[in-house]
């Protein structure tokens, strides 16, 4: 799954160096792969949604620190940083 911005509909959440920010598709194949997240049930709770990253098979997307990062999820707490409700 790919997610674009709803306010910036030109852009994507992309991972650079295991930290997620909106970026401009620039057509590079790795563009395709850093915008790809696979979608599972929640490691913490599973009627929510993780996100594993398609390039680091181990990391999933976390939030920390008001930002969302490519992290292992090896701790409880982790895997609570790492489940998602989504909204539409």
């Amino acid at each position: 799954m790919s997610l674009p911005s709803v306010n910036s509909p030109t852009r994507w959440l992309r991972h650079h160096s295991y930290e997620l920010k909106l970026d401009v598709n620039d057509g590079a194949t790795a563009f395709a792969r850093d915008t790809k997240f696979p979608w599972t049930a929640g490691l913490a709770e599973s009627t929510c949604t993780f996100f594993r990253s398609h390039d680091f098979p181990t990391g999933h997307m976390t939030h920390w620190n008001h930002s969302l990062r490519i992290d292992p999820a090896s701790t409880a707490t982790d895997r609570a940083d790492a489940t998602f409700s989504i909204v539409y």
